[in-house]
């Protein structure tokens, strides 16, 4: 009894998302964008020519190379900004589409591509395409019918394979993150358990502790209120609970404000005294389109050239109640032309002190400002 045939393996399934053309040294070259069904980014170059022969466009030369989510999340930003490939895929191709790329360099087995950033500090970033050998002459298009038609059916199957593999996936990321929020869980149980031991012993030495904490309590809930009550920003206290847990383990925060622009307008000195050498600082945006966000940092802000790493800083967005963890890098908080409050090397978010007539803010005007100064309870009864 003979065996059964092997089956062929099923080639990936690619969704084209971005085709244009570059021109190099008097060359035409065809550059497109494809998803892959492996969470990877396909970038193709090809150089073509005419056949005028038979009509046709004839590719000379191909090169390519795959970009994955760990790539594409670590190579132009210093905030994580999105969680999953899908987001971040959207990101960079829109990045393209709005700045453009160029060849730069073609050698005999590689091809640099330049993509266009357009941030003050960090305007470039170059890609590596490798050369792909070809085995017979290719067109740009193919008119078979047969060929499409035996590809319908497999892209069908390609299908069908990836919504089983995706159902899978989601299932196997429930599983992972009940697992994570029960380590959490785990974490703050001991936190406080550590925060009750400690209450103890300094309630043994100081009696009063407890009454002069009430207080402290109270006093601070007052703030917390009257910052939301007054601001024109805050619309809900779940948007002060977000960031209160994002800077804290167990939320236990009070918010003081600091700088108001309603309050003093355009004006970078009293700005400038309200977070400069201060640690832990929140900073709160509201543009005249009513979009809300900004950032949180833990480490000062210096009147000087400087740059910090700052594992403990977000920037969040109140519209989404979503917030973007530091991934600790250099530069998560720094300041170049000192005129400005810099989140990620600028790329990020960059407020600055003339926020209200500065012209780079075109698109998204700022109407409004807050800094507000944190106070992490407790500490000022525990240490």
């Amino acid at each position: 009894m003979e065996d059964a045939p092997k089956p062929y393996p099923k080639p990936e399934t690619e969704t084209l998302l971005l085709n244009t053309n570059l021109e190099f040294n008097n060359y035409i070259y065809n550059f497109s964008i494809t998803d892959l069904d492996n969470h990877k980014l396909k970038l193709l170059i090809k150089e073509v020519e005419n056949d005028n022969e038979n009509k046709i466009l004839l590719i000379k030369k191909k090169y390519e190379t795959k970009l994955d989510f760990d790539y594409l999340k670590s190579s132009y930003k210093y905030f994580q900004m999105f969680d999953n490939y899908e987001e971040e895929k959207i990101d960079f191709v829109e990045l393209i589409k709005r700045n453009g790329v160029k060849i730069i360099n073609i050698d005999e087995d590689e091809l640099v591509l330049c993509i266009d950033l357009k941030t003050m500090t960090n305007n470039l970033m170059n890609v590596s395409l490798k050369k792909v050998l070809m085995s017979a002459k290719e067109t740009i298009d193919f008119n078979i019918s047969e060929l499409k038609d035996k590809r319908k059916i497999i892209d069908e199957l390609n299908t069908e394979i990836k919504i089983i593999k995706d159902d899978i996936k989601l299932k196997d990321e429930k599983i992972v993150n009940l697992e994570t929020n029960i380590n959490d869980l785990k974490n703050r149980i001991d936190t406080l358990e550590k925060k009750i031991s400690d209450y103890s012993e300094v309630k043994e030495k100081n009696p009063n502790i407890e009454k002069n904490l009430n207080k402290f309590i109270e006093s601070t809930n007052k703030s917390n209120t009257k910052i939301l009550s007054n601001s024109s920003i805050f619309q809900k206290s779940e948007e002060i609970q977000l960031l209160s847990y994002s800077i804290s383990q167990d939320g236990d925060v009070s918010f003081k404000l600091v700088y108001s622009s309603k309050l003093y307008g355009e004006n970078s000195q009293k700005l400038k005294a309200a977070y400069i050498g201060v640690k832990d600082i929140l900073v709160v945006v509201k543009t005249k389109k009513n979009r809300r966000f900004g950032g949180y940092a833990h480490e000062s802000f210096e009147d000087n050239l400087f740059e910090k790493r700052d594992s403990r800083a977000f920037l969040f967005n109140l519209d989404k109640m979503k917030i973007y963890k530091s991934k600790g890098t250099s530069h998560t908080i720094w300041n170049f032309n000192l005129d400005s409050i810099d989140f990620g090397y600028g790329t990020d978010l960059r407020i600055y002190h003339n926020f209200l007539s500065n012209e780079n803010y075109t698109n998204q005007t700022i109407l409004m400002i807050l800094v507000i100064m944190i106070l992490i309870m407790m500490r000022k009864f525990l240490h």
